[in-house]
């Protein structure tokens, strides 16, 4: 027996049309919830930076009941601005995560932020119209995460990879 291999499971891939701009204290995050429980290890964001700009790309899971992260962030990630593509080329960037165990048929969010006003604008993609991920939203706030907004018909593009994990753990 080895470790099972790593595989997508939440996800939201569909063509994307239009981009939503990503700066300190502005957040944005994509709500989901699994149908499998899992060992997160990675997510991908479809992103880009806006050209001569450096962020930093930082990924935070909190639960989310009722579409609003509330609670600790039970996992994290950073992705460094060097590997972030530049307008007009976005792209699916992974960042690695803390491990984290998602339960089935509990709603998390994918928060998505830049470490420090000024520092760069990031750029993530997202359906505004015919969205179809069932199990999640788009959200976001202009508050550094304080209060949030909701989006009910239209949905960020992300993916989460993870392990599955046998029997009830």
């Amino acid at each position: 027996p080895g470790v099972a291999p790593e595989q997508k499971f939440e996800f939201y891939d569909d063509p994307e049309q239009t981009y939503y701009n990503i700066y300190e204290p502005r957040r944005s995050a994509q709500t989901f919830t699994p149908t499998e429980t899992h060992l997160l290890t990675k997510v991908y964001t479809f992103v880009h930076r806006v050209s001569r700009t450096y962020p930093t790309l930082n990924v935070k899971i909190k639960e989310a009941p009722d579409d609003t992260p509330t609670g600790p962030v039970l996992s994290s990630g950073t992705t460094v601005w060097a590997v972030i593509p530049e307008w007009p080329d976005p792209a699916w960037v992974e960042t690695l995560m803390t491990p984290l165990i998602l339960r089935e048929g509990t709603k998390y969010a994918k928060i998505i932020h830049t470490s420090f006003v000024r520092q760069g604008i990031l750029r993530w993609w997202y359906r505004y119209f015919d969205a179809t991920y069932p199990r999640g939203i788009r959200i976001y706030s202009t508050d550094s995460g304080d209060t949030w907004s909701k989006i009910p018909l239209q949905d960020f593009l992300f993916q989460e990879w993870g392990i599955p994990l046998k029997g009830d753990d």
